[in-house]
């Protein structure tokens, strides 16, 4: 084999009748550049393709009697006119070059400081995280519901492609790098939403069947949150209707559309939360069968954040096809702000892709036995993150948008839980949350088919997947490659 070759060892992923995931995807150096150059150009052109309707259809559906445009020249168009709009992109451009800079085992600590003070407009979770560092409250507590009223809010989603983007196939590592980076700005399932894309970018380097990538991502993720049940109703409705994602748009709807955590949209059908944002994510790549426009246009017509769920869905499919394969009716116009920088920041397109690539050779080479992680590990400790922004078992994280810390009651030894008023606690904010371990009672994860530190994914829970009440079909899980696995450059 030549030298410029690298080869990613996966494991064999056998889970119930799920289809098998291969045993190596040997990629070139070349390759792997310009998956990475696709990954840039289809997020920035998917953020182009829904600016003219980001925010303006909210709880419907964009009718198809109304255009979405695309051709030559239309990126510089909104380059020129709105810088902002590219904040997806920036954020990302953001921490790729801090990463860079500061090396792959940059803290939290330096990579808030690094977002803090970006000079470049930030809004909802973003902000609220950049003023929380600013006045010294840092992550996890500058991203935590007690501090950021917006830790639900779509924000780490939005950003987080570049942490799959340099961990190619790695999704483990991927959720490590999210852990790090995400907690700065949301907690909970605001968190999910980004280390759900993160290992959508990452899944995408060693699988084509947008179906599979959805599995893959949404492994390390905690069953038990609201953002998993979300995302995986998708998964349901498609199989319960295969050809009509504006049925399936419509179930999921009724049963999910509401912000209880964002001020703006808490009495507004606006709304940024996580959970459904990533739906129609997951519903672009379902629906769309790995055709680009087709899945950049459903994810679009879906509504709400309609320029940030086409992004991570271009995204997720240029690294899919790779820069070089991409339709040129595409293409061509984000070719035109290749070399440019983005607002506030020294870096493009070109100098970002560089960064990843770079990152990712250094990633590859890290692993070894003694930096060895498994997803089940990681699904843990997101849970028990999860149980740390809850603040106490079994009990919703929200009351109009937020909970106070539960406060022991010596008298009655009871808990009990004070609604907030005014977008700040009336407890005040209690530091030692962060610090909280699940008490007791607490149920553990559900732990069926998670990868294991062999050579296979073993089945721990018996009886099969959870039932539902709702009669929709669990699809099968998997696909899940171990990282214990050295990936070698040869």
């Amino acid at each position: 084999m030549k030298r410029s070759s690298i080869l990613l060892l996966l494991a064999l992923c056998a889970a119930c009748s799920a289809p098998k995931a291969p045993d190596s995807v040997t990629l070139g150096k070349d390759a792997l550049m310009d998956k990475i150059r696709g990954g840039w150009a289809g997020q920035t052109i998917g953020v182009v393709y829904g600016a003219p309707t980001e925010f303006k259809f909210t709880g419907t559906l964009i009718p198809d009697n109304i255009p979405i445009s695309w051709g030559e020249g239309y990126v510089k168009h909104w380059w020129d006119r709105k810088p902002g709009l590219f904040d997806d992109v920036y954020n990302d451009l953001t921490f790729a070059e801090a990463f860079e800079q500061l090396g792959l085992d940059a803290s939290s600590e330096e990579l808030a400081m690094r977002f803090a003070y970006a000079p470049y407009h930030l809004a909802h979770a973003n902000q609220a995280g950049r003023y929380n560092v600013r006045q010294g409250i840092m992550p996890p507590a500058s991203g935590s519901w007690l501090n950021n009223p917006h830790a639900d809010d779509l924000d780490f989603q939005i950003e987080a492609d570049f942490v799959g983007l340099m961990a190619p196939g790695m999704i483990p590592q991927a959720l490590d790098i999210a852990e790090r980076v995400g907690h700065i700005m949301n907690s909970g399932d605001g968190f999910y939403g980004g280390a759900y894309v993160a290992g959508l970018y990452s899944a995408a380097f060693i699988e084509s069947d947008p179906a599979k990538i959805v599995d893959m991502a949404l492994e390390g993720i905690p069953q038990e949150s609201t953002f998993w049940q979300c995302v995986n109703d998708v998964r349901l409705l498609h199989r319960k209707y295969p050809a009509d994602w504006k049925q399936a748009w419509f179930e999921l709807l009724k049963k999910w559309d509401r912000d209880t955590g964002c001020p703006k949209g808490v009495f507004l059908s606006f709304n940024i939360d996580a959970k459904i944002n990533s739906a129609y994510v997951t519903m672009g790549l379902l629906y769309g069968g790995g055709d680009f426009g087709k899945s950049l246009e459903i994810a679009t017509r879906c509504g709400q954040d309609s320029d940030c769920n086409p992004a991570t869905v271009g995204g997720v499919l240029g690294v899919v096809l790779g820069l070089e394969k991409m339709p040129s009716f595409w293409k061509d116009p984000v070719m035109e702000i290749w070399d440019l920088d983005f607002e506030g920041t020294d870096v493009s397109l070109e100098k970002g892709s560089r960064y990843s690539y770079g990152q990712a050779l250094q990633l590859i080479h890290l692993q070894g036995p003694e930096r060895r992680m498994d997803v089940r590990h990681l699904r843990v400790r997101l849970l028990r993150q999860r149980l740390r922004d809850l603040g106490q078992p079994g009990v919703p994280a929200r009351h109009h948008g937020r909970l106070c810390q539960p406060r022991e009651q010596e008298a009655r030894g009871k808990r009990s839980l004070r609604p907030c008023r005014g977008g700040r606690p009336l407890c005040g904010r209690d530091r030692s949350l962060d610090r909280r371990r699940p008490g007791p009672g607490v149920p553990p994860p559900h732990e069926g088919h998670v990868p294991q530190t062999g050579a296979r994914l073993e089945i721990l829970s018996p009886g099969g997947p959870p039932q539902r009440e709702d009669g929709l079909e669990e699809p099968p899980s998997g696909h899940l490659p171990p990282a214990d696995k050295r990936h070698p450059i040869l």
